[in-house]
């Protein structure tokens, strides 16, 4: 083989690495870690220490098993309230709207009904922009962005 030939095959041409530094991984490989010496491992987010023993597997497994349940519980209790919060708000809504179209009428009959455009389009634009202002809100909470 030329020298050509041992790059293509994929040796990067570095001198090769001496036999002390080949045999320390494998001496490292070799010790056994004391329980409060282990490794730490990252997974799914979790550290987790590395070489467990049967127990204590089994006793990881099991926590990781109640968190995940704690989670899915939360996720519950989180999605009842907001639907609680929800049904207020719009409930909320709803009867200020009422009452605002109460005043309006109120005012109206009050007046003979001879009222400025700039009262209608007042009382119109706020009747609109309260119903989208609490849309948003609620779909903002109940929806939040990633």
């Amino acid at each position: 083989m030329t020298g050509g030939d041992a790059l293509e095959a994929g040796d990067s041409g570095d001198p090769p690495a001496s036999s002390e530094a080949a045999a320390a991984p494998a001496s490292t490989a070799a010790h056994v870690l004391s329980p409060g010496e282990q490794e730490l491992e990252r997974v799914e987010g979790e550290i987790v220490p590395r070489n467990l023993n049967a127990e204590h597997q089994r006793r990881l497994n099991e926590a990781l098993v109640k968190q995940q349940e704690t989670k899915a519980e939360q996720a519950d209790d989180d999605r009842g309230l907001r639907k609680r919060f929800a049904i207020w708000i719009a409930a909320a809504v709803g009867i200020q709207i009422a009452a605002a179209d109460v005043v309006f009428v109120v005012y109206g009959a009050a007046n003979a009904w001879v009222m400025p455009g700039s009262t209608i389009s007042a009382w119109l634009g706020a009747t609109v922009v309260q119903v989208i202002a609490v849309a948003v809100v609620i779909v903002r909470s109940l929806f939040p962005s990633p």
